[in-house]
Formats: structure tokens, sequence, C-alpha cells
């Protein structure tokens, strides 16, 4: 009879320790256990949906769902056009979870975001943005919408716009405001190949001029846009038929946008028109930050240093790739920021701490929109970079 050997103790050691990191790997985790608390008013295809969430990291920073029910957007929209601020706040909530008990907050943000496109030196056409807000120790989440009559798409979501934490992501609170995640959505792409990101601008205050077209709240637009149009050119189309309104908080916000043809533009709005400023005027990259760049619009420069960066950082990348479109997203991030760390140390505090500054790089995202792909850093760790598709 012939003799067989055991598995060694060393290699079965080997084998399970195997099995336990690939069950912790960045591809994504089923996360829900006894302590994800679901709330027993929602429907068995609300809940079924949140079960489906993956966790991506190990901190509890960044999740991946793919939203699966209806968000009536077109309802949403309807509503705001006579609405605006904290009416259609609660118009969402009462839509999207009808029998919940908790509200979406009006949360002074303050986020300090920079932007750019270019072309890669292959032609593929990469939009990457930098999205840093006060929510220091938040969640977000890779969200993918299949909009019945719009385009399939994928986004990025700061659960710190509904008050939600990663302490507080596992909650009652948390797991319901997971409902209204596609009205939150900071930046995106679609199937055909149209991507944007929003920032938020300064010096606005006349910005916005009251016509008798119905309103958008701005906070709206990013959603809107990713489920309806395929190109600038629809964009702004779509978006003269508004009237774009500060949100709740006052926040007011221009957005940057490209699509597949591999030109971009930076839309914002004065005086009750869209001011367009297009990439190929501009010698066919085009950067943003925190101030108007439409001429004689802001007195105030806020992140005008972190423009200059990019600038200076797209002039020395002739051969720009996702890897160097990411380097430049580092070199702008918050900790980085010369002026943020003067006006730190001016107040005494250390601007390296992100605890004590406040603020934070809460990712670092570069949309191939050629390609329909993307690239993902969370939390100014560029080592650890995560990749999605729509």
């Amino acid at each position: 009879m012939k003799k067989t050997r055991g598995i060694p103790l060393a290699l079965l050691a080997c084998l399970v320790l195997l099995s336990i990191l690939a069950s912790c790997s960045s591809t994504g985790t089923n996360t829900y256990s006894a302590y994800a608390d679901i709330p027993g008013y929602l429907t068995k295809n609300q809940k079924a949906m949140i079960k489906s969430l993956s966790r991506l990291d190990s901190t509890g920073h960044l999740y991946e769902l793919n939203y699966t029910q209806d968000y009536q957007l077109s309802g949403v929209v309807d509503m705001a056009s006579g609405e605006a601020g904290v009416a259609i706040t609660t118009y969402i909530r009462s839509l999207m979870s009808p029998n919940s008990r908790y509200k979406t907050p009006v949360i002074g943000y303050g986020s300090s975001c920079s932007a750019f496109f270019a072309n890669a030196v292959n032609r593929d056409a990469i939009l990457a943005s930098n999205h840093d807000g006060a929510n220091v120790d938040g969640a977000a989440v890779i969200l993918h919408t299949s909009p019945v009559g719009g385009y399939r798409s994928v986004g990025l979501v700061d659960m710190g716009y509904m008050g939600i934490t990663r302490a507080t992501f596992f909650t009652a609170r948390g797991q319901d405001m997971l409902l209204d995640t596609p009205f939150y959505t900071v930046s995106g792409m679609n199937e055909k190949g149209f991507a944007v990101a929003s920032l938020d601008v300064t010096g606005a205050s006349a910005q916005f001029e009251d016509t008798d077209l119905p309103n958008l709240p701005s906070f709206l637009v990013v959603r809107y846009l990713l489920d309806n149009v395929d190109s600038i050119d629809a964009a702004v189309d779509v978006l003269n038929g508004f009237d774009i309104v500060p949100d709740a908080d006052g926040a007011v916000r221009h957005f940057i946008v490209a699509d597949e043809s591999g030109d971009a533009a930076v839309i914002e709005f004065v005086d009750g028109r869209i001011s367009l400023i297009k990439a190929r005027e501009e010698g066919g990259s085009l950067s943003v930050t925190n101030h108007f760049l439409t001429p004689g619009e802001s007195e105030v420069r806020d992140g005008l240093w972190r423009k200059r960066m990019i600038d200076m950082g797209l002039a020395m990348n002739s051969s720009l790739s996702a890897d160097n479109a990411m380097d430049i997203l580092s070199s702008v991030r918050y900790s980085a920021d010369y002026e943020k760390i003067l006006e730190s140390r001016e107040e005494g505090r250390n601007p390296y701490d992100l605890a004590n500054v406040g603020k934070i790089t809460v990712w670092s995202v570069v949309y191939n929109v050629s390609r329909r792909s993307a690239t993902l850093a969370m939390r100014e760790n560029f080592a650890n970079i995560y990749n999605f598709t729509i």
C-alpha cells in the first residue's frame, strides 16, 4: 500500500493565513453582522440593497454600493423647481424613507477642492479631482446607479454631507441615510463618457439671478447631469433650462465637466447666465479650485496657490498618465496646501495634524473618461490605490 504524506504544518499555517488575507482584500468584503443596525421600517428591497454594501478598506472609511432602488430624480427636480434649501432635503428624506424619523441636517461644510482636465499621452481624456472637507473621520461611498430611462454611472459620495461619520455609519441613522446617497454625489462619470466634479466657489454673493426658470439647487447638479447628459454641449443645454440656486447652507458651486471628445469645461453661473471656460480655448488643459475663472467675477482668490501648483504639474508632465495625474493631486492635497499651513501656524495649530486642522483631502480620484475607469486614493494615502469602473 502506497504511503501518503500529510500536509506539513508550516504549509498548512501559510494556507490558513492566505485564506484570511484573501477575505480582507480591497476588492470588497460584505460588512454586515450583528452590529449593523438596519431600521426595521425599510422595505425588503431596501434592506437587501443596503446589505449588499461592501467595505473596501480595513478602517471603515470607504464602501461600495450598487444602488438598485428608484430614487425618483424627476420628482425631486419637479419639487425643487418651486422650492429651495431645507424643503428639498426634507422632501428627499420623505421620498426615500417615508417612515424615517431621521432628518438630513443643514451642514456648512466649506469644502476646499481642486480639479483639472488634460489629455494623457495616449490621448485618453483625464478628469482628476481632490475632494477636501471637514469630515475628518468620515466615510465615503463609491456609488453605482442605473436609473430607469437614464445613463448608468459611478460616483463618489461624502457621507459627511448627511451628517454621517465613520462612527455613526452603522447606526440606524447611518444606514437609513444610505438611501439618499444618489442626491449627494460630489463627482462621477457615466456610461457615455461624460464626467463631472463639483467645487465650492467663494466670492459668489451675486452669482445667482432669479428668473422665471425652474430652480435647481446646486447640490443636485452632479446627479442630474450624470443621469441625463452625454456631452458638454448637452450639459450646457440642460442647465440653461434652470436657475441654479444656492444650497440650504448657502454653498455655491461651480463645475468641471469632460466628455469623450477630449474636451472639458468649467461651468460657472454669473448673473443668471452660464459662463463657460473650455479647455480647447485654454491650450488643451484646464484647472480649477475655489475662485471664479470668469474674468472680473471673483475678488476672493481662494485656492489660487493650488491652481498654480496644478498648472505647474501639468506643464512638467508632457506624458500625462493616471499615475502622474494622481501625483499632481497629491501635490495639492489639503495637508500640503501652503496657504492653509500658514493659516494654521498663525492660529497656533499644528498644520500637519489633521485632527487639529479640521479638514482633510477626503479622496483623490482620477477618472479616465475614454476608458470609463477610475483610480482612487483615500484620506491622503497615495500608497494605497483603488480601481473601479461603471
